[in-house]
């Protein structure tokens, strides 16, 4: 007799017994539906099974997942720009810090 498995998040989606197999199990367990909902609304299970897959080690995968749920979430903040619009924000702040590391070492620099 199999051992019996709580369906992962992906297959409850799809409404099939999760095996005992099942390479989304460990990335999109049961309590983190919203997880997989966000990265499926963006990439599809098909393409995500895919990804993990191709992976060549389970922290890969894991980072595949992070970097999935990561791009999700930005396309969710963000529809029109997604993860470049973050990139664009993180661009600004590293452009700030800059001016502002700049002026205190010429402040530095300035005879009292």
């Amino acid at each position: 007799m199999e051992p019996s498995y709580h369906a992962c998040a992906a297959c409850n989606y799809q409404r099939k017994k999760c095996a005992a197999n099942c390479i989304l199990r460990r990335h999109f367990p049961k309590g983190k539906t919203n997880v997989f909902n966000a990265v499926h609304k963006i990439f599809g299970v098909a393409n995500v099974t895919k990804m993990l897959r191709a992976a060549n080690s389970l922290a890969d995968q894991d980072e595949i997942a992070k970097s999935l749920y990561w791009e999700a979430l930005s396309w969710a903040k963000d529809p029109v720009r997604g993860p470049y619009g973050a990139h664009l924000q993180l661009e600004d702040e590293i452009r700030v810090l800059q001016e502002r590391l700049l002026f205190l070492e010429k402040a530095e620099r300035r005879p009292d």
